[in-house]
């Protein structure tokens, strides 16, 4: 699942009263699609394409709502040494289709623009519609308001300096090194905010505005030698 990001901030949108919005959390799905919750157990299904929403659907009719008004074709293509498989559904009476359509309550309140597909169904019918819209594994386990899953930015600390750091963890024992994200914390808290341009700056929306990690942030504000004495020191 996922939430959406304010882009002025690089963080999840929140309430007046400071806590997160989860009104737009969603679960991501194959070819850019998306599900969200509508209300009073029906879901909502989003995809930014005509062509893979109509073959969505048409599947869905042919397993579930009239498999005699359909016919599956297989079309074989062959690349190089690969062969690969096309399954379509091709609709027998269009008219039938689209009465069986008007009356279903399996997926309804079918919307298409010039380059979108909506459609809506029961939570209740879940585990038969998702295999046809591919929810993403990835991340499963992740809360949709992780900090895993916001933007980083590709900043790179200089060879030279991850050396230095990297000798203050080797001769760290495994336990040590569990302790280093929390020496970290308390270097951006004991020293970073001691700067006069800190003091009054939520540090932690500072580095998700930045696309920052801690380390990278301390790298940015040219504090990486007092950050790696204190390492030493700490640990």
């Amino acid at each position: 699942m996922k939430a959406p990001i304010d882009l002025s901030t690089n963080d999840f949108p929140r309430k007046l009263n400071g806590t997160l919005e989860d009104v737009d959390v969603c679960i991501v799905c194959k070819n850019n699609g998306q599900i969200f919750y509508y209300g009073h157990g029906v879901l909502q299904y989003y995809i930014p394409s005509i062509k893979r929403g109509n073959s969505i659907i048409r599947e869905l009719y042919s397993k579930y709502i009239n498999p005699d008004n359909t016919k599956e074709n297989i079309v074989e293509r062959t690349i190089g040494d690969k062969v690969t498989k096309t399954i379509t559904h091709e609709i027998l009476e269009e008219d039938v289709y689209k009465s069986d359509m008007k009356k279903s309550k399996f997926i309804f309140d079918i919307e298409q623009t010039d380059s979108e597909t909506l459609f809506k169904f029961h939570d209740k019918n879940s585990d038969k519609i998702f295999p046809f819209l591919k929810p993403s594994e990835y991340g499963a386990s992740i809360s949709p308001f992780s900090t895993k899953n916001l933007p980083k930015c590709e900043y790179e600390i200089p060879t030279e300096d991850l050396l230095k750091y990297k000798a203050v963890l080797n001769k760290l024992n495994e336990d040590e090194r569990l302790k280093v994200a929390h020496v970290t914390t308390q270097f951006l808290n004991d020293k970073v905010k001691n700067k006069p341009m800190y003091r009054r700056v939520d540090l932690g929306k500072e580095m998700r505005k930045q696309k920052l990690k801690s380390k990278e942030f301390i790298h940015s504000i040219g504090m990486w030698k007092e950050y790696i004495s204190y390492l030493d020191l700490k640990l």
